[in-house]
């Protein structure tokens, strides 16, 4: 909830939220203590999640209250990697190949 100041360290518990992890992870944001932004990774729509996301967490970043970050991560194979070209380019990679095999 709003007044949760430690909904952030959920995002460490994925795992124990069944529905939170897909068949290739996560795409998580932490942009402030008070929440996490979680999409599952089950296809490609995961390309509209993120350009859904990345603003949202941008802009709850600057709004505060206790910002943490305004990025995203990949949560894959228990762990959480900043997702950057290489990452999105490895997911691609991943998503792609799984559907067309």
């Amino acid at each position: 909830g709003q007044g949760d100041y430690y909904a952030a360290t959920h995002v460490l518990l994925l795992a124990r939220h069944p529905g939170h992890l897909g068949r290739f992870g996560a795409i998580v944001g932490v942009p402030s203590r008070h929440m996490v932004a979680v999409h599952a990774i089950e296809d490609e729509r995961v390309v509209q999640a993120i350009h859904r996301l990345t603003p949202f967490v941008q802009q709850c970043y600057r709004d505060g209250p206790g910002s943490i970050t305004p990025v995203l991560y990949w949560h894959h194979d228990g762990l959480f990697e900043r997702f950057d070209a290489s990452a999105r380019d490895r997911l691609r990679e991943r998503v792609t190949g799984a559907a067309g095999g």
